[in-house]
């Protein structure tokens, strides 16, 4: 945790101000550390209409999908109030989570453990999408840093 204050920002927001915009290409994710946030989707591709889809609140994390595989974000997060939120990069998920196979493993098994709630997925699906996961993971990183 050290490292991560270390080497990324802790960034404010004020009320209704974007974090995370649906579409956006991310390169970071987000532990919420203090205040809360809504998470919206549009309600049509392209419509400025949107619908909130959860609320988050201290110790959520947030964008973790589109850091790790490189994905369009697949909902936009705003701040509800004032909200304090420590970013991580990819650079730093690199070297403090992916280096080490179990970590990336674990955070792999808790990311498909909330899709699949999301989703309802059955246990074998839940487990599919968490293999696929692990390994796109594994592409996205290796491709970012293969220069290193």
């Amino acid at each position: 945790i050290r490292d991560i204050v270390v080497h990324d920002p802790v960034l404010s927001f004020g009320d209704d101000e974007v974090i995370v915009r649906e579409g956006d290409v991310g390169g970071s994710m987000y532990v919420l550390l203090e205040g809360t946030c809504s998470v919206y989707v549009n309600a049509v591709m392209g419509s400025k209409d949107r619908i909130e889809v959860a609320e988050l609140s201290q110790g959520d994390v947030f964008g973790e999908m589109a850091a790790l595989t490189d994905e369009p974000r697949k909902a936009s997060v705003l701040a509800k109030g004032h909200v304090m939120v420590q970013k991580i990069s990819q650079r730093t998920i690199n070297d403090q989570f992916l280096k080490n196979g179990d970590a990336m493993e674990a955070f792999a098994a808790f990311m498909a453990h909330r899709e699949a709630r999301r989703c309802e997925f059955t246990v074998d699906q839940a487990e599919t999408y968490e293999l696929d996961l692990v390994e796109r993971m594994r592409q996205t990183f290796a491709r970012l840093f293969v220069a290193e």
